[in-house]
């Protein structure tokens, strides 16, 4: 009887062997294809993280120069209203800055957010542009990229002049 319990345990033994075997085969199939998996869903999110980089963002530098002998106030009107949102004052001989940002890669020239300005010299004459640009006031329209000098500073950032002179104050008309 101990000879044939002891072949029952070495039977025994050799089953729980296999089971073991077997059981740690499967654990490490399982282990690896967990691993597996993660591997996949990193490179899966390596891939979307990439694919949503943002462009660069872009800074626009608006000079607005005032190279005339006159003082000038550079109203600015909002869309559909007819008060002014905005005044700046710029001495004869002196600038006006103002930076702007953009995430598409867009310029933002100034004056962003209205739809007209209106340019007075001194008290005596103005000049009045709107947001409508035609080929007729292209080249010294305020809101038409064309009538500003551009320069670029870096790849991310560029500057753009706009100036008003004499012979702007020659062409403005009376206020009356």
């Amino acid at each position: 009887m101990i000879g044939r319990l002891s072949d029952y345990v070495l039977k025994v033994n050799k089953s729980l062997g296999v089971i073991i075997s077997k059981s740690t085969n499967f654990l490490k199939m399982r282990a690896d294809m967990e691993l597996k998996k993660h591997v996949l869903f990193s490179i899966v999110f390596a891939v979307v993280l990439l694919s949503c980089i943002k462009e660069p963002s872009l800074t626009t530098q608006t000079v607005v120069r005032n190279e005339s002998s006159y003082l000038i106030r550079y109203i600015i009107y909002g869309y559909n209203t007819t008060d002014y949102t905005d005044t700046i004052n710029i001495l004869a001989d002196s600038q006006y800055l103002e930076e702007n940002f953009s995430d598409d890669g867009s310029f933002m020239i100034f004056p962003i957010g209205s739809d007209s300005v209106k340019i007075i010299f001194n008290t005596d004459k103005q000049l009045v542009y709107v947001h409508y640009i035609d080929d007729t006031n292209r080249d010294r329209n305020p809101y038409s990229i064309d009538a500003y000098n551009k320069e670029k500073m870096t790849d991310e950032y560029y500057r753009f002049t706009y100036s008003f002179t004499n012979e702007d104050y020659k062409n403005a008309l009376p206020i009356e």
